[in-house]
């Protein structure tokens, strides 16, 4: 396993003594409207923080304006502007506090969450996640978002949490100690550098799981799963876990080389929706490389192929009659 320089050597990770010193990392980036509830929701919890660690990654709104107005309340850290995981790993490696919590400046913590959190702490659970809520309005928050998962579960969860990633990181607590053993965010990777953390850190320590939404994360248009570029950085992510975990279980090893494949097959088909023909080939021919369903990448492969006019030809037809297949359907 990689280790991380800069991360604190902490005691055993079994010598739970005394209450917990519960850094909270908060990566910032235009987040003017949202970043002081976010903050004052950490203020509001029932289980003092030990410290609040918010990474300016290179605002250009009201960002500095709001977290100035918080005083030496607050830790305020410059990041390069290189995105939430080189953040987040600043915050990491300043935290004095022998525990981590995540936050995003856009979401807000309910006031009981570290609270219950800390109480599933022990020596084998070094992790502690929860379900949330997610919607535009903290006013109508909806029901919880675990509820629609079918793999959740708590201890060992490796070979469930490959599956089904039912780990939102605003709902995270993790001790500190185990991050000098698996390495903290990958900052290659976008839109899944939590998942594959949370995979290494799977096999680390038991998880624990706090059967309550503590959590309320907003809905809207700059979360990165709405990205354009989504598919691909999904596709990434797949490849790398593939390297990763190459000794795992035989089954494991075998999903995980199944959703490369897929996730390159949909990244193309992804490319093709967009029009952009070179993308589409390229994700084609790892998908055929990786051995992902052959028949269909060929096809999509030669339809990619196609001259451009004829492309978006039949590209307007099938949207055309999937119209119209809807219409019918709803009349």
């Amino acid at each position: 396993m990689a280790t991380t320089d800069g991360l604190t050597d902490l005691a055993d990770a079994g010598a739970m003594i005394g209450p917990l010193k519960i850094s909270v990392v908060i990566p910032c980036r235009n987040m003017g409207a949202y970043v002081g509830a976010a903050i004052d929701s950490v203020f509001a919890q029932t289980y003092a923080a030990h410290e609040v660690i918010v990474i300016d990654d290179k605002s250009e709104d009201s960002t500095l304006q709001v977290l100035e107005s918080f005083g030496r309340r607050i830790t305020v850290l410059k990041g390069p502007g290189r995105g939430s995981s080189v953040a987040r790993n600043l915050g990491i490696l300043a935290a004095t506090g022998d525990h981590i919590a995540f936050l995003d400046a856009d979401d807000l913590w309910l006031p009981h969450k570290l609270e219950r959190q800390a109480k599933l702490l022990s020596a084998e659970c070094g992790f502690v996640f929860s379900d949330w809520y997610r919607s535009d309005s903290p006013d109508k928050p909806g029901a919880p978002i675990l509820l629609g998962y079918s793999m959740v579960c708590e201890g060992t969860v490796f070979s469930n949490l490959l599956r089904e990633n039912f780990v939102s990181t605003p709902t995270v607590l993790v001790r500190k100690e185990l991050l000098a053993h698996t390495g903290i965010f990958k900052p290659e990777l976008i839109g899944g550098q939590d998942f594959d953390l949370w995979l290494r850190l799977a096999k680390w320590t038991q998880f624990g799981w706090a059967r309550e939404a503590l959590v309320f994360m907003r809905k809207h248009d700059g979360n990165i799963t709405g990205s354009r570029q989504y598919p691909y950085y999904r596709a990434r992510v797949w490849g790398e876990l593939l390297r990763e975990h190459s000794q795992e279980a035989p089954s494991d090893r075998a999903y995980i080389k199944w959703r490369y494949g897929k996730s390159l097959y949909d990244a193309g088909r992804h490319a093709v929706r967009l029009m952009d023909v070179p993308m589409a080939r390229q994700h084609f021919a790892l998908a055929w490389k990786a051995g992902h369903s052959r028949a269909l990448v060929t096809f999509w492969y030669m339809l990619a192929r196609m001259p451009y006019c004829v492309l978006n030809c039949l590209l307007q037809t099938k949207r055309s009659v999937a119209r119209r297949l809807s219409a019918r359907q709803a009349a």
